[in-house]
């Protein structure tokens, strides 16, 4: 056993000692592979990204925040009503924060580094929430929004490149899922909660959670050895990867490789970065990922299951679909690095289509009067197997897929580009929700989602990757063999 100061200083990364010349090796050139499974520590691992992803929690309840809430903010329960019109922004603010932090977000993790960058952005979160409990008008409400979101969708850049950074290969895929894990944990907590508390109480819940989120990530996540080799920092990346594989490793080795890495790295432009077969195939993945409807779905479940008269009330309907996510989202966690990237996302694509499908069959034949007093529950089952899909696949592989396609050089700024991406896709999916379903009506909007989700089908077969067990440099070599 490791003394107490010892234990500290590689908790906090190694920040004691003195570091060692970048460009001397630590060993010769002659690198081992990579540990076997049963050699790595595996508790520490967890540990330090179940803490790293926390702020997925937060981010989740960010994005499930409106529905729970959103009939009693319209009926004033933080002391002012809002309209219709008014509450759909609420709802896609958020995604709007997000959209325009993820550029911000990418200098942020690469300039302070993960550990700092995610702790930092418990503050702005907590302020946001704090805003939103306050709001004293709709201005203030927005403003509150566009901050949690803006902060939580930074934290979808922070994680996934310091998991990837701090996973060892054969656990990669499993620890990459616990940000879409928490994710939808932090949607099931706003569903449970929700209804039981007032608007003003959930809301200060949520405040509390970043406050939480800055202890874990100071106490169990040390920072990336990758990025601490960048900084020339060589004892601190050693201390680190010792505390996150343990002892049984060739430490010195793997360093070794790292640092061998790192003095190949160059400086890369964003034009550059969106040139990369990497960031196309992540981009798309986003794309299909918001294309599916999943945010327009999470913003109004309630609304939904109210919409579609069945004998589930909204606030139980929504309790019952998070927990489905969780479910399937733990279920991706624990299988994704057996039945591998690809099988997933193509089996979570075709039956969200099917669901897409008869949900848009449901609303189109209720618009037109017919009786489907006997179908109640048939958008319920509809909703919780689309959920489950969504959650095994197209939920948590595209944030594992942004870890793993870049280069390290690249991937704060690669991140920003997929994140950015996804929410920007998130804020038009939320916000043109309701005006697409006034114009052309739910059974319709719901078929224009099955159809673009059938497209992901096609794009995972065409463009996707196969990365289950491969080391970073191993797909890096895959991508550009294929250029």
């Amino acid at each position: 056993m490791m003394d107490s100061e010892a234990q500290h200083n590689q908790l906090r990364g190694g920040e004691t000692g003195v570091d060692e010349d970048l460009n001397t090796p630590l060993l010769s050139d002659e690198h081992s592979q990579a540990p076997v499974a049963q050699d790595v520590r595996k508790i520490s691992q967890f540990l330090a990204v179940l803490s790293a992803t926390c702020g997925a929690f937060c981010l989740g309840t960010v994005l499930a925040w409106t529905s729970p809430v959103g009939e009693r903010l319209k009926q004033g329960a933080l002391g002012f009503p809002i309209s219709d019109d008014q509450l759909g922004w609420v709802g896609s603010l958020a995604g709007f924060g997000a959209a325009m932090m993820a550029p911000i977000a990418g200098q942020l993790v690469d300039r302070l580094g993960r550990k700092a960058c995610m702790i930092f952005l418990c503050v702005p979160l907590c302020i946001g929430w704090l805003l939103v409990a306050f709001a004293k008008n709709p201005a203030m409400l927005y403003s509150g929004r566009i901050i949690c979101g803006a902060s939580g969708g930074a934290f979808s850049v922070a994680a996934p490149v310091y998991v990837s950074e701090v996973a060892h290969p054969s656990l990669r895929g499993a620890l990459g899922a616990l940000f879409q894990l928490q994710v939808v944990m932090g949607v099931e907590m706003a569903y449970v909660i929700g209804p039981l508390v007032s608007v003003f109480w959930l809301t200060v819940i949520s405040a509390i959670l970043p406050i939480v989120t800055a202890v874990a990530v100071l106490i169990f996540s040390p920072e990336s050895p990758s990025f601490l080799l960048r900084k020339g920092r060589t004892n601190a990346a050693h201390d680190s990867l010792q505390w996150l594989w343990g002892n049984k490793c060739d430490l010195r080795t793997e360093l070794n490789e790292m640092s061998r890495q790192v003095s190949e790295e160059r400086s890369v432009s964003v034009k550059t970065v969106f040139l990369q077969k990497a960031t196309m195939i992540c981009v798309g993945l986003m794309a299909f990922q918001q294309f599916s409807g999943i945010n327009a779905v999470i913003f109004f479940t309630e609304q939904i299951f109210a919409a579609a008269g069945g004998s589930v009330q909204g606030a139980t309907a929504a309790a019952i679909v998070g927990a489905v996510q969780v479910g399937a989202t733990f279920l991706s966690f624990l299988v994704v690095d057996k039945a591998g990237r690809r099988p997933l996302l193509l089996l979570s694509a075709a039956v969200m289509a099917a669901c897409n499908t008869t949900l848009g069959a449901f609303f189109f034949l209720k618009d037109r009067g017919q009786d489907l007093s006997s179908l109640g529950m048939l958008p319920v089952l509809a909703v919780c197997l689309y959920f489950l899909v969504f959650s095994l696949g197209f939920g948590p592989v595209p944030w594992i897929m942004v870890g793993e396609l870049f280069a390290p050089e690249v991937k704060g700024v690669a991140g920003s580009v997929a994140s950015a991406a996804t929410w920007w896709l998130a804020f038009a999916v939320t916000s043109l929700f309701r005006p697409i379903v006034t114009a052309i009506g739910e059974g319709q909007t719901f078929w224009m989602f099955a159809g673009l989700t059938a497209v992901g089908v096609l794009f995972v077969l065409l463009f996707v990757p196969e990365t289950k067990g491969k080391t970073l440099e191993e797909i890096q070599t895959s991508l550009n063999a294929t250029n």
